[in-house]
């Protein structure tokens, strides 16, 4: 009769013992695909589900812990918008005239009775240069330097009978100006 190896599970956040370790994951694909036991009978032997035994089929290390939803931030929600309108005016500010983050804060404080933390303020600012920007290039063109082109299929009335036509279209990037040939 073979070995049976238990491995003993890791409390997860809420101390309840729900997290499997890579560990967990090794046992899991060995007795089936080695061992070349059942799903079913691997979930019963370990006491795991099924579905926590096809998981770990699927993936080869356990995924990492993600959120459903973002986590509220109730005491920075409500100046939020005063911040990031600040954080506008600094991208705009030379320099020695823009605001750090201890003075935002010190403002917060003074001007809108902000009960928070310094950190609180800081880890916001922090997260507000990391946001993903809107990026884009612009496109210029000299007259006459570059154009799109494209080949058309179309059914024209032509003296009271329908027939197909071929047309060619170019618009010419600098003026936007169109060209339509049959």
């Amino acid at each position: 009769m073979a070995d049976v190896l238990y491995l003993e599970m890791v409390p997860d956040a809420k101390g309840s013992e729900g997290m499997l370790t890579v560990d967990h994951y090794e046992l899991i694909r060995r007795k089936v695909i080695i061992e070349g036991m059942g799903q079913r009978g691997t979930a019963k032997e370990l006491g795991n589900s099924r579905e926590t035994v096809a998981k770990a089929l699927k993936l080869r290390i356990p995924p990492g812990y993600r959120l459903s939803q973002p986590r509220s931030k109730p005491v920075v929600e409500p100046v939020q918008h005063i911040i990031d309108a600040w954080l506008e005016e600094n991208k705009k500010a030379r320099r020695k005239q823009k605001q750090t983050a201890m003075r935002m804060y010190e403002r917060l404080r003074d001007e809108y009775g902000f009960t928070g933390h310094y950190g609180t303020v800081q880890r916001y600012i922090k997260e507000a240069a990391h946001r993903p920007k809107e990026v884009f290039m612009p496109l210029k063109f000299e007259p006459g330097e570059e154009a799109q082109v494209d080949w058309h299929e179309g059914w024209i009335f032509d003296n009271g009978s329908e027939r197909k036509c071929q047309f060619f279209s170019m618009k010419l990037c600098y003026s936007k100006a169109t060209f339509v040939c049959d």
